[in-house]
């Protein structure tokens, strides 16, 4: 995950995208079929995001492991995934594209 040299580091010593990474890497010990992601990267300033929404694609490639992510933004979803669900505002089904 890129954190070696951050191993005797605290939580509150890591940048959010650190912090990020251990949750990552936290999820993918038990080696899960299936990683859910709830707005992973909302919260990271532009440069991190891009080096995060990179090694998550490097994970997915490596690790094998489906990947559920919820987000706001549609740049993120498109260069993510292979699929797509865009679910409305109003009450109903989603629409998928």
């Amino acid at each position: 995950m890129g954190l070696a040299e951050f191993s005797d580091a605290y939580p509150r010593q890591l940048s959010g995208g650190m912090a990020q990474r251990v949750g990552i890497a936290r999820a993918l010990t038990v080696q899960p079929e299936i990683l859910l992601l709830d707005e992973p990267l909302g919260a990271l300033d532009a440069m991190t995001k891009i080096s995060m929404q990179e090694e998550l694609a490097r994970i997915w490639s490596e690790e094998n492991v489906t990947m559920v992510m919820v987000t706001h933004d549609l740049e993120e979803a498109i260069y993510l995934a292979d699929r797509v669900l865009i679910l409305p505002r109003e009450k109903g089904g989603a629409a998928r594209h």
